[in-house]
């Protein structure tokens, strides 16, 4: 709302007669509002809609025709006053303004507040007639700290002038200090935060608050003490200018990502490019100001003069980022859509490509990258009736479909339901976060594949299914092109949120789990882990497992799963709370991990009573040992804790003892529970079926998990989701490297589980305890045989020589940094395997790493570089490197779901990682030539230096602490 308001000075002999009043422009005379008629005082307001976009309110002209005086001089006058509005940038307009003649209207502009650059101005000139600059103002968008001001601002009117945008401007709307702390002022503001309801009500208080501040501005009332002159101080030559800004409900802080200057040539001289130029008009870099050094709006000023000189090397090169870079050319898409339209009538489906098409179309669908040119995307169209019967085009396919465009969506579609059965790797690419996937057609499509798989399978994933939900559009039908999903038996029931809200994804993954233990399991935590963020997507995922929870609790074959969940999240919370009282205990570790042991004996653990563990369902949790609990000395003292377990009966052993004659039959927990089709056990209750299970059945191996309090496993989880997936991968086809592929789950942000393998020991603890060659003296320790090669057993020695091969290719895929000593690991039996994943996707804290880990000590526990063995480990490495390079789309593409997962290495710039990982595949090359190129990765590995020193330092720096 624009205001001028002029405060009158204080009449000497003070008296309500010296009260100010509001006062407004009329032509070139000024005149108070008390001598004019009611609500003659408005000029007009601006505003904008919460989204960013101007909102134009209705106008209402009031001209008065006037008898004003001033100085003694009467003069009669009409009121006809106009006001200019300018959003300027860097000293240019925006091409975005207004003028009006209007009173009490909002100002418009064509322009969102999130293009506003970070030096945006708001120019404000108030004309006379014939367009007389009365006076302007100029202010800021954002304040210096970057906020975006918002409510009533006051701005400072110089009269005569016009309102100057320059950065060094010389009509600034900054008023005196002095004028702030006037009584007045204080009360507009605390009267904006009440209407803002920023300010708690009391009706009484209200209205008494009310006629006093009627009071002060009539200037009946004496001044306070606060303030000696109160409301009666004030300059009498200069104006104010009120202008309402729109608030937002929060503060609105400016945001832009900063861009890193690169150096140049030599060779690149002033005369060959672009030079900064400061905004005082010196080409000078030393006299160049730094005025918002990173803006969007071309706050650089970019000339090319010639050096009078010679050649003079630039200082730097400032790359702006330009929003419409990867746009199309709106010309070039109007043209394709001509030229599609004249060829939709004339292709023919049984239109074959020639010679030289069928190459292009092969090399597009060999090529990994998703960024097709318009002319790739023609020739897939053109010939998309050929491409049904090759399930690796389904991707580039749908990426050249114009999803605008209904009939080309009804094409597709029909397609679709004629294509051949796709490989998972490919329908996990279609779930995920590229617009073109979005489309609810290409959704049940990936869905109908994965209804395809086994249960085992779609475990591997589904971290990632679950990932994929945050993509998912809810309310979708479940009509597939290939007809309805199994397991759509759920029925909505009052008070659950009904099926049909849900997308074709989420409504498969809960019929899965509501039949699979296993599934459910892994299911509920992961979806836990999401709901319990703090973001956009987290309502999806509280969705979803409300919907699941829902489902099993209220279908009598289905709630001993609910029973189990609900189980295991007790379970989790009196884990987390014991340790998390153990770690605060005041003392040293002895201390805390005495009083862990004590709240352990106290843990509520129902006699007869058996819990699956979280961490892997397959462990069933009997009692705790609360003697052996410890807790390691770190910041978040993890603690490892070990139970008692019971091993499930079999279908055999129970219908063993059912032919025996036993009165009672003890439930099938291994398959009945998890996952079985027999009723009549699974409506037992759960605690009866623990009990009778119980007093059947012998006791299980000890089983030690970590319980990690304060630290954020989600990164752990995924790489070894990914050590999983891949052995997997390796084992089918016969290539088993002797993997330790440990558990581990996120159970929150912030807390989780981690498998504890027994019997392993830091490869720094076997190289300082044992004589060199250390690891072979390590290995004949524990499997001697003094008959076989250096005294160790053949199959020990086989084992180290295979898990070191694996771990060399798994940690160089995925980018595992930060390896040294100590967490790299052996077991007894001669298994090397990496723990501590905080480094991955190529990032590494230490200068220079080799492209994996692989010291001296380990190549001399092969026997050496000439040996026998060391050649089977080069060969191991080769087999592997090309086995994983052939599911390459599939580990891609599970990485690529994660983008938002909040996994910071992933998700800070998953295009640029994903990148990287693709490049570490060299999917350019042969097999042949893949294979030359691990080896030399293994000499480079081998031959290092600088990790030499690295580790020393790591070692000195630990016997330090």
């Amino acid at each position: 709302m624009l205001r001028e308001r002029r405060r009158a000075a204080p009449r000497r002999g003070g008296g309500a007669a010296g009260a100010a009043g509001r006062l407004v422009l009329a032509g070139a005379q000024l005149a108070r509002e008390r001598d004019l008629p009611d609500g003659a005082g408005l000029l007009g307001r601006t505003a904008a809609a919460p989204d960013g976009r101007q909102v134009r309110r209705s106008p209402g002209t009031r001209r008065h025709p006037q008898k004003l005086s001033r100085r003694g001089v009467s003069v009669s006058v009409s009121v006809s006053v106009s006001v200019s509005v300018c959003v300027r940038s860097s000293k240019s307009p925006t091409k975005c303004s207004n003028s009006t003649i209007y009173w009490n209207e909002w100002i418009s502009f064509p322009v969102r507040y999130r293009d506003l650059s970070r030096n945006s101005l708001l120019a404000i000139t108030i004309w006379g007639v014939g367009w007389v600059p009365i006076g302007g103002s100029t202010i800021s968008f954002f304040s210096k700290q970057g906020v975006l001001r918002d409510g009533v601002q006051c701005l400072r009117i110089w009269e005569g002038r016009e309102a100057d945008s320059s950065p060094n401007t010389t009509t600034p709307s900054e008023i005196d200090e002095e004028w702030v702390r006037q009584e007045c002022f204080r009360l507009d503001k605390l009267r904006e935060k009440y209407e803002r309801k920023e300010i708690a009500r009391n009706e009484w208080m209200d209205s008494v608050t009310d006629r006093r501040i009627a009071r002060i501005r009539r200037g009946s009332e004496p001044p306070t003490r606060r303030d000696a002159l109160g409301p009666f101080c004030s300059y009498r030559e200069d104006a104010l200018l009120w202008l309402e800004m729109p608030y937002f409900g929060d503060v609105v802080v400016y945001e832009e990502e900063p861009y890193s200057q690169r150096n140049l040539t030599s060779s690149y001289t002033a005369d060959m490019g672009p030079r900064r130029i400061n905004y005082e008009g010196s080409s000078t870099p030393s006299s160049a100001q730094s005025y918002d050094s990173h803006t969007l709006s071309g706050s650089y000023d970019l000339a090319t003069t010639p050096s009078s000189s010679g050649s003079r090397e630039l200082p730097s090169l400032v790359t702006v980022w330009d929003p419409d870079l990867n746009e199309d050319n709106p010309a070039e898409r109007k043209y394709r859509r001509l030229a599609r339209d004249i060829l939709r009538g004339s292709i023919d489906p049984n239109l074959k490509p020639s010679r030289d098409e069928k190459a292009r179309i092969e090399l597009l669908l060999a090529t990994p990258t998703d960024n097709l040119k318009n002319e790739d995307k023609d020739l897939l169209w053109k010939f998309r009736y050929t491409l049904t019967d090759n399930k690796k085009a389904v991707v580039k396919f749908l990426l050249s479909v114009d999803w605008k465009d209904e009939l080309e969506v009804k094409q597709a579609t029909d397609l679709l339901s004629q294509w051949c059965e796709i490989d998972i790797a490919d329908a996990l690419k279609l779930l995920g976060r590229e617009k073109e996937f979005k489309h609810e057609i290409v959704r049940h499509f990936a869905v109908s594949t994965l209804a395809t798989a086994k249960n085992e399978d779609l475990l591997d994933f589904l971290l990632q299914l679950v990932q994929a939900l945050r993509y998912e559009k809810p309310g979708a039908s479940m009509t597939s092109s290939r007809g309805p999903m199994n397991g759509d038996e759920a029925c909505s029931t009052d008070g659950s949120i009904s099926p049909d809200n849900l997308g074709p994804l989420a409504r498969f993954l809960i019929a899965r789990s509501s039949t699979n233990f296993q599934m459910a399991n892994y299911f509920y935590w992961y979806l836990k882990v999401e709901a319990g963020e703090q973001g956009n997507d987290s309502e999806i995922f509280h969705t979803v497992l409300n919907q699941m929870l829902t489902e099993m609790k209220r279908d009598e074959e289905k709630k001993p799963i609910y029973d189990m969940l609900m189980a295991q999240r007790d379970f989790m919370s009196h884990i987390l709370a014991i340790h998390n009282k153990a770690r605060e205990e005041k003392g040293r570790k002895d201390q805390k991990e005495e009083k862990l042991r004590q709240f352990l004996k106290q843990f509520p653990w129902p006699k007869g009573t058996v819990i699956s563990l979280p961490l892997d369902p397959t462990v069933h949790l009997s009692g705790v040992v609360a003697s052996s609990a410890k807790m390691f000395k770190s910041a978040m003292y993890p603690a490892v804790i070990q139970f008692q377990t019971v091993i499930p009966p079999t279908d055999q052993h129970h219908h063993a003892i059912a032919a025996e004659g036993e009165g009672h039959h003890p439930p099938n927990l291994g398959q009945s529970m998890f996952g079985g089709s027999d009723s009549s056990i699974m409506r037992e209750s759960l605690p009866t079926r623990m009990i009778s299970y119980l007093h059947r059945e012998k006791e299980g191996p000890m089983y030690k998990f970590m319980v990690k309090n304060g630290d954020d496993l989600r990164q752990d989880q995924l790489i070894m989701q990914m050590f999983i997936l891949m052995d997997r991968l390796l084992k089918k086809v016969n290539l088993d490297l002797k993997l330790t592929p440990y558990r581990i789950l996120a159970t929150g942000a912030n807390d989780g589980l981690m498998e504890f393998v027994q019997d392993s020991y830091p490869v720094s603890y076997v190289v300082s305890h044992f004589e060199s060659p250390q690891i072979v003296g390590f290995l004949r320790k524990h499997n001697p045989d003094p008959s076989a090669e250096f005294g160790i057993s053949p199959e020990a020695l086989s084992t180290y020589v295979k898990s070191v091969a694996g771990y060399c290719v798994l940690t160089y895929l995925l980018g595992i940094g930060d390896r040294h000593l100590d967490n790299l690991m052996m077991k007894a039996e001669g298994h090397l395997f990496h723990i501590d994943f905080g480094f991955v996707f190529g990032a590494d804290p230490k200068p220079y790493p080799p492209p994996f880990k692989l010291t001296k000590e380990m190549v001399e526990g092969m026997g050496g570089p000439t040996s026998e063995h060391y050649q089977k480990f080069t060969t191991y490495c080769c087999q592997a490197y090309n086995w994983l390079r052939k599911s390459a789309d599939l580990i891609l593409n599970l990485l690529s779901l994660m983008a938002d997962s909040g996994i910071e290495e992933l998700s800070a710039n998953p295009a640029t990682t994903l990148l990287k990982v693709e490049e570490k595949f060299r999917l350019d090359l042969t097999d042949e030539q893949a294979e030359q190129f691990f080896l030399g990765l293994i000499n480079d590995s081998v031959s290092a230096l600088f990790p030499l020193l690295v580790d020393w330092i790591h070692k000195v720096a630990t016997k330090l602490k």
